[in-house]
């Protein structure tokens, strides 16, 4: 059950003087809010205060996105009165199409990793500073690659011997970083890269962390729309993506076709990188 009424949805809207629609209520959403389809708009309340930060890490970060060509939704409103409803608001311009999660089939798969890695990439290089007096953005993301390689041969024995042991994570070469670009998090439209959204976790890191959730067989293609990585990078992702992999499989996540990578291809992960 909704948390929070159309009426209130449309009270919002009238409050910003903005086209008034019969709100829909968002069929998937993640943890931190509540969504409403409303015409062309998308009308977002936080569900969870627990995740409030994550709204307002959005309301620094989207601005500055949009305003360099990034491939995300228009922030139109972010409303922190507490005045209709009791939590933090965002409006968006709707983008169509559905997650990445919620796609079976893609007609060009590698074009598709192609352009969202180069999508990516366009956001690394572009913005070099966000405006942040009030310090919303979130740290980067910390890793255990210890902790994760053990947990990966406990799951695949077979894995032993074939990752090198003493790699350690650099935090010293960082960009601008979305954080959490899962497949939930990535719109296609008529088999094209639509929109990323939810930037909730987004701050300055390793590029790495962008391509946590790319899976194995979609690596290579997505590699090189990104452009070259690194050395330094290219132990960065291999770290991620064990780390991923791990979790995904300890919690029983699954992120659909185009999100999920086998216990088989994670263990071709050193070849592919050349580390």
């Amino acid at each position: 059950m909704p948390q929070f009424s159309p009426e209130s949805v449309i009270r919002i809207l009238e409050k910003h003087a903005l086209p008034i629609s019969v709100p829909e209520k968002g069929e998937f959403e993640g943890v931190v809010n509540e969504v409403w389809f409303c015409g062309d708009l998308v009308v977002r309340i936080n569900k969870d205060l627990d995740f409030e930060s994550d709204v307002w890490t959005e309301s620094v970060s989207v601005p500055t996105l949009t305003a360099h060509g990034v491939l995300t939704p228009q922030l139109v409103v972010f409303d922190s009165d507490l005045d209709i409803v009791p939590r933090l608001v965002t409006i968006y311009v709707r983008v169509p199409g559905v997650s990445l999660k919620r796609v079976w089939e893609l007609d060009d798969s590698e074009a598709f990793f192609f352009d969202l890695r180069a999508a990516i990439r366009s956001f690394h290089d572009r913005v070099t500073q966000v405006s942040d007096p009030d310090k919303r953005l979130d740290p980067e993301w910390t890793t255990d690659y210890p902790k994760a390689l053990a947990k990966l041969e406990d799951l695949f024995p077979e894995s032993r011997g074939l990752f090198p042991r003493d790699l350690a994570f650099d935090s010293t070469q960082k960009v601008f970083a979305h954080q959490d670009l899962h497949a939930d998090n990535i719109m296609v439209h008529s088999g094209k890269l639509a929109a990323i959204i939810d930037w909730g976790d987004a701050g300055w890191a390793s590029a790495a962390v962008d391509l946590r959730y790319i899976p194995i067989p979609y690596l290579d293609s997505a590699l090189r729309g990104y452009g070259a990585l690194s050395e330094t990078d290219r132990i960065n992702l291999l770290i991620h993506q064990v780390e991923q992999f791990v979790y995904a499989k300890e919690n029983g996540r699954s992120y659909g076709v185009y999100g999920d990578s086998t216990g088989e291809e994670i263990m071709g992960l050193v070849d592919l990188l050349k580390i």
